[in-house]
């Protein structure tokens, strides 16, 4: 199976073992060879490199790092406050009623 550029996964793996383990002229060329190759930037192909010898399977199989908190534990601190004031602000004022129907941008 290839890849959206045409080159299998596999050939990016033996690229990132024989990377692991040369010198440092030869990671020039290598690198240099990959970029050549693929039309990738340096830094990018710096990157896929860094992947490939982190995967352990297929790339289908890999388990996602969920993403980090965007958002410190006060945000639940200050949604209870919020709730125990009476929650204001919780229903729109629609023609003199108060509904609870969502407010639309």
């Amino acid at each position: 199976m290839s890849g959206i550029d045409g080159y299998t996964p596999r050939y990016y793996e033996e690229v990132a073992r024989a990377y692991q383990h040369a010198d440092k002229i030869e990671k020039t060329r290598l690198l240099d060879g990959l970029v050549e190759t693929t039309g990738w930037t340096r830094d990018h192909a710096r990157r896929a490199i860094r992947q490939a010898l982190a995967r352990t399977g297929a790339v289908s199989q890999q388990k996602r790092r969920p993403r980090p908190r965007k958002y410190s534990d006060g945000t639940f601190v200050l949604q209870e406050v919020w709730r125990l004031s009476g929650a204001p602000g919780k229903y729109r004022r629609h023609h003199g009623r108060h509904t609870r129907t969502p407010r639309t941008i």
